[in-house]
């Protein structure tokens, strides 16, 4: 029998016994652990067992944590993990979310100033088909920040102006949902300034 592989998106540990885990094969699920150090963001492998509609998983092996992004910006992880936590429903499938993800882990460099995490945030919700309800908002430019690689932007010069239509779309996006004024991370974010 092989192990599961998944992300914690957010440990209830110690008021309660469940993890929301990111699972590479089985999408968002609720799991009951039988450990309780597991914290936000670990990379997990594990058995899983459905008993009840609840999932209790065993044998937990705490693959990777994403220890070097954290240290430069510990808020930009948590922001990362709270918005896949909101935005990907419980049982849906997210393989793109997923791999992109394990680039906090894999290239963690590659997120360094505060204009590519934003932009890895706008090619997050592209992959999770969360937009701009106004059109007038999806520019060009923006729209061509969603098909390119980080990586390649991350060597290219990009204007700042783009920086505040990238403000104005993820505001837009984080509004649509029916939790945003509940959201604890999105201090990096003009909110108010925005709209």
């Amino acid at each position: 029998m092989q192990k599961n592989i998944g992300i914690v998106l957010k440990s209830y540990q110690p008021q309660k016994c469940k993890l929301a885990i990111l699972d590479r094969d089985s999408g968002k699920i609720m799991a009951v652990p039988h450990r309780s150090d597991i914290s936000h963001g670990a990379l997990i492998k594990y058995y899983e067992r459905e008993q009840e509609h609840i999932s209790f998983i065993t044998n937990i092996d705490i693959i990777d944590m994403p220890l070097m992004l954290s240290q430069n910006d510990i808020q930009f992880v948590h922001h990362v993990l709270e918005l896949c936590y909101y935005f990907i429903p419980t049982g849906s499938m997210a393989p793109e979310v997923f791999s992109s993800l394990l680039r906090f882990y894999e290239f963690p460099l590659v997120l360094v100033t505060p204009l590519l995490k934003k932009i890895y945030i706008l090619q997050l919700f592209a992959q999770l088909g969360v937009y701009p309800e106004h059109s007038s908002i999806r520019t060009p430019r923006l729209q061509a920040l969603v098909t390119t690689s980080i990586d390649i932007l991350a060597t290219q010069s990009l204007d700042l102006m783009i920086e505040q239509e990238l403000d104005v779309w993820l505001v837009h996006c984080i509004r649509t949902h029916p939790y945003a004024n509940y959201f604890k991370t999105i201090n990096f974010l003009p909110m108010n300034k925005v709209l």
